[in-house]
């Protein structure tokens, strides 16, 4: 069994080897106001799928088929915010709107990004239902949790 496991463990490291050099030749490329640039369209693209929702529960439109769409893009956004916030692109090195406490606080900042995931997941489970007042309240706690972020480690607008 072990001899017939040999040749995909041997994959399976080589290729975890080459993806890790992979991001890390990325991520050595990656200049901290391009990443800052990326990080403010993916925040605009959550902003516009909050606000596809927002549409709905306000009853302005009638198209309760897009709502799982757009709370799949949320928790699809959210599932990596973290990522997009590498230690060298704080205001110390490029322009930002993300203040330093981001990376001060870094553990806070893991744990209310978690949270959005987390309340972006429950809303993806509410769409997967009729009860249009249950999207809604869970729509309200994923707002209250980019809020929340945003008071802490946004400058104000």
């Amino acid at each position: 069994m072990l001899r017939r496991l040999r040749p995909v463990l041997i994959a399976g490291s080589v290729l975890l080897v080459a993806f890790a050099s992979s991001v890390n030749a990325d991520l050595a490329d990656d200049k901290p106001a391009d990443v800052v640039m990326y990080r403010q369209l993916l925040m605009k693209s959550l902003d516009v799928h909050m606000a596809g929702i927002a549409v709905l529960v306000e009853n302005k439109v009638d198209y309760w088929g897009h709502a799982r769409a757009h709370a799949e893009a949320i928790e699809g956004i959210s599932r990596d915010m973290p990522m997009v916030f590498p230690h060298w692109t704080g205001p110390e090195a490029t322009e930002t709107l993300a203040l330093s406490t981001v990376w001060k606080d870094w553990q806070v900042f893991r744990s209310s990004s978690s949270e959005l995931t987390q309340q972006a997941a429950l809303l993806v489970e509410a769409t997967g239902s009729i009860d249009r007042r249950a999207i809604q309240l869970q729509y309200q706690k994923v707002r209250e949790a980019c809020d929340g972020c945003h008071e802490a480690f946004m400058k104000p607008d």
